[in-house]
């Protein structure tokens, strides 16, 4: 199959980043999403002539025949469906642009051969999952869908995602109605080149726990954390503030070794609790360990000189970037601030876990 794509909500083009990484050619590639910052981030890493800074809203029948992608992708707008927020579904204005496509992708001269969508946990309980489905479904499409977790594949990152497949022609691999929680084992050959210490990225255990990514259950075959870390940061710029030394018991903390780091989401560092996980560079007798965990208030002088000696920091918006398996050669632009790459980052996808979905798309 010759592949002409389209990147729909493109953001700064995790997508793109991952078919290239599969190495599978394609002859054409359109993104298209609202964003302006977003949008200057992805000219500064592809052609910019292939990105369409428009509203998808407003897409035509008429322009999609023209162009007959062959491969759809698309990640939609996550606030709808987030546990942190009012979860309103189709009803948010924030959908309005996904309903769209449903609306005109059933009535396109040639239909593309597969579709692909992201999104959070929660939108598999989504009534925009259900029409999705429906609308696909009834056009003759076979589908397949994913929870999965970077921590499946050896990255040391919670960021459990909601992945769906619809095909035209049949799935090399046997589907079934309910949700994959792994990856099948046709994949096993492309599941090789994040090992460590011999231990394969792909977790064959599935625990008894309904929740069943939790960290344990992964972490034992993920890399640890340094090997995603950049040298020499400036915790001048880095470092947590004594101000928010007040907020210690709300932080997760992770040292160079760990094997896992929590989702990092747009409010990173301008929030505490939720947001990520901040790294821990100095270290701390147990006892007196023992004393910050006894501690509620953190204000005194003895747990403010303890919290300052374990020398906490952000993660960069590079090391963030490295979690997500984007390329060295990624980068943002130098207008970009700081905290517009961390809200941009969060809004993005793990480029090797999408990698690893293409190919099974593609089989």
């Amino acid at each position: 199959m010759k592949l002409k794509v389209l990147e729909l909500f493109s953001g700064i083009g995790g997508f793109h980043f991952a078919l290239k990484s599969t190495g599978i050619p394609y002859d054409d590639l359109i993104a298209m999403d609202i964003n302006t910052v977003a949008n200057e981030v992805y000219k500064s890493n592809f052609n910019p002539s292939s990105l369409k800074q428009r509203s998808i809203d407003s897409l035509s029948i008429a322009e999609l025949d023209k162009y007959k992608p062959n491969l759809i992708w698309m990640s939609p707008p996550c606030q709808p469906f987030t546990r942190q927020g009012l979860q309103k579904d189709d009803e948010d204005s924030r959908s309005k642009a996904f309903l769209h496509l449903l609306n005109i992708i059933p009535n396109l001269v040639s239909l593309p051969e597969i579709i692909m969508l992201e999104n959070v946990k929660g939108f598999e309980v989504s009534r925009c999952r259900s029409a999705l489905k429906d609308c696909l479904i009834s056009k003759g499409y076979r589908i397949q869908e994913f929870l999965l977790s970077p921590l499946q594949f050896g990255i040391p990152n919670s960021r459990l995602r909601y992945f769906f497949i619809a095909k035209l022609e049949d799935f090399n691999f046997e589907t079934k109605s309910s949700i994959w929680e792994t990856i099948p084992d046709c994949m096993s050959d492309y599941l090789v080149h994040l090992q460590y210490k011999g231990l394969p990225d792909q977790v064959v255990i599935k625990p008894d726990t309904k929740n069943h990514r939790d960290e344990l259950m992964y972490t034992t075959r993920c890399k640890p954390i340094c090997e995603f870390l950049e040298e020499n940061v400036d915790l001048t710029k880095f470092g947590l503030e004594e101000n928010r030394f007040k907020l210690f018991g709300a932080m997760d903390m992770r040292k160079r070794e760990s094997k896992n780091t929590c989702c990092f989401t747009k409010r990173y560092s301008q929030y505490i609790d939720g947001t990520g996980s901040l790294l821990v560079e100095g270290d701390l007798a147990e006892e007196e360990f023992n004393y910050l965990r006894s501690r509620q208030d953190f204000t005194d002088d003895k747990s403010i000189e303890l919290i300052r000696r374990l020398q906490i920091r952000f993660f960069t918006p590079r090391e963030v970037a490295n979690l997500m398996c984007f390329p060295s050669s990624f980068t943002f632009e130098e207008t970009i601030t700081t905290q517009q790459m961390y809200r941009l980052l969060g809004n993005s996808l793990n480029v090797h876990v999408v990698s690893i979905l293409i190919r099974l798309a593609l089989l």
